[in-house]
């Protein structure tokens, strides 16, 4: 399993859209056999999911993302984690040991999991649209 996660200074980018390097790992029987770093240029965002199909990511971990991002992720068969924060090594440790612990790392703001969309009805913090992310 190939595992993306946008970084900035040792922790998850807060953003999805505006992150220039990512981690990517593979992960093989609950260990990490290898990694790698990928760097983007600030015009190449709509790139970076070819380069993730090409590579054949399977799971991107990652802070806020915007709908269209995230729709064409899933749309391609990238299952998307969002609204997580913390240290990428702490976060990646805890997701493939099987501790996982989605509250322990949810974005400031999301700790409620609940909250007010733009009509005024509530929703589970990090979810929108049509395709709602479950994890």
């Amino acid at each position: 399993m190939l595992i993306a996660i946008p970084e900035w200074n040792g922790r998850i980018s807060p953003v999805y859209d505006e992150a220039r390097y990512f981690r990517i790992f593979e992960v093989e029987a609950g260990r990490i056999i290898s990694e790698k770093g990928l760097s983007f240029k600030n015009e190449e965002i709509y790139m970076r999911m070819e380069e993730f199909l090409r590579l054949r990511v399977d799971t991107i971990i990652c802070g806020a993302i915007s709908h269209y991002q995230q729709s064409l992720a899933e749309m391609n068969g990238i299952r998307i984690i969002s609204f997580i924060a913390g240290e990428v090594d702490e976060v990646l440790s805890e997701w493939i040991s099987g501790n996982w612990q989605k509250s322990s790392y949810y974005m400031p703001g999301c700790r409620r999991r609940k909250r007010m969309n733009e009509r005024g009805h509530r929703q589970r913090c990090g979810r929108s649209g049509k395709n709602r992310n479950q994890y």
